[in-house]
């Protein structure tokens, strides 16, 4: 996976590089289009793995951009976390055993999601599921005013 042009995910299950089974979500910064973090959950290993993944997903702040791979096998006991994934816009509940998926997100805008998946594992080993995407962001920027109160003679200050 690559961030303006720079290599920030590679993982591999049979490669030269690293394996990383299960579902890993980088949270991103839409303006710089930079990696501000990176949670693996190994959905394949455990349910309480898929249940942090669901309480990951949930707590994002609304307008948190994310991207979403997979890597080897993450579906085994992800079903715990499906209704969080369908929140992003991203149903997987047809993916099966060593399937793949990868997804771009915004958290409360499901209709943004851009999403691929494979949903066998002869599919993931010659197409895996994969996603290309521009991201054009917005900056928000807070005026603020100052405001003299009167009574007390305290300075409030408040978004404009």
């Amino acid at each position: 996976m690559k961030l303006n042009g720079n290599i920030i995910w590679r993982k591999s299950w049979c490669g030269s590089y690293p394996d990383a089974r299960g579902v890993t979500v980088i949270k991103i910064e839409p303006i710089t289009c930079t990696r501000i973090s990176e949670n693996r959950f190994d959905t394949h290993s455990s349910h309480s793995n898929a249940n942090n993944l669901k309480n990951h997903l949930n707590g994002l702040a609304d307008g948190t951009v994310v991207i979403g791979v997979t890597g080897r096998e993450p579906t085994w006991r992800l079903s715990n976390a499906h209704g969080a994934l369908n929140n992003f816009g991203v149903n997987v509940n047809d993916v099966g055993y060593r399937g793949s998926f990868a997804f771009v997100g915004e958290k409360g805008n499901s209709t943004k999601t851009k999403m691929d998946k494979a949903t066998s594992s002869g599919q993931s080993n010659n197409n895996p599921g994969q996603v290309e995407v521009t991201i054009r962001g917005k900056r928000k920027v807070a005026y603020m005013r100052q405001q003299q109160h009167a009574q007390h003679g305290v300075n409030i200050i408040t978004p404009t």
